[in-house]
């Protein structure tokens, strides 16, 4: 799996994508101060992107033919969605820390809560997407990538009543962040072995 990990990170390895990257990251860690939009957005970019440069370029294809598994080709996917996710969080909580103090601007860093929700919000939406991916391909990646825009409106333009909607449940109960964690964590590893059958019987 290392080799597969290795040949993703030098394909986004290119100018563009690191300035896409910095672009989320210093708005939303500026002036939107979002740690979880920036994550989210830095996160679904990186891996919309490797997908579709692997559907441009037919890797999927030349990797099968290899001695490699299907299975472990599909948790490779899994792993990147975390590690870009862990990437796109330390990236952004850098920039703004920089900026608080740039600015003279207090910051007290970021809440458990906001971590854990930052945690949660990328299992979420990376189990919804990869077995779409695995199963329909391209298709997939167009879809996801208009829904994501469409999420983000939506938050931005609700987001008053949204928060005020969530005021109303106590997230501090330990038990319900554990519930919450739990139940993204398991929606994860059942999204992986549903993508590593779908992906096991799919003809490439």
């Amino acid at each position: 799996m290392y080799s597969l990990l290795k040949k993703d990170f030098w394909v986004l390895a290119k100018l563009r994508n690191f300035l896409i990257v910095c672009f989320y990251i210093i708005i939303f860690g500026t002036i939107f101060d979002s740690l979880i939009g920036s994550t989210l957005l830095v996160t679904l970019y990186l891996i919309l992107d490797l997908v579709n440069q692997d559907e441009k370029y037919d890797t999927n294809r030349y990797i099968n033919s290899l001695p490699i598994k299907r299975k472990d080709i599909v948790t490779v996917k899994y792993l990147e969605g975390l590690i870009f996710s862990v990437t796109g969080f330390l990236l952004t909580l850098l920039v703004s820390i920089g900026y608080s103090l740039y600015s003279d601007k207090a910051t007290s860093g970021p809440s458990f809560n906001v971590i854990l929700g930052t945690l949660i919000a990328v299992l979420f939406l990376s189990s919804l997407y990869f077995p779409c991916y695995f199963k329909f391909g391209r298709v997939a990646y167009y879809v996801v990538f208009i829904a994501i825009f469409g999420v983000m409106s939506a938050v931005f333009a609700l987001q008053d009543r949204a928060f005020g909607i969530i005021s109303g449940v106590d997230l501090d109960q330990p038990f319900l962040k554990i519930v919450i964690t739990l139940i993204a964590l398991v929606l994860y590893y059942m999204s992986h072995l549903l993508s590593v059958r779908i992906y096991e019987k799919k003809r490439t």
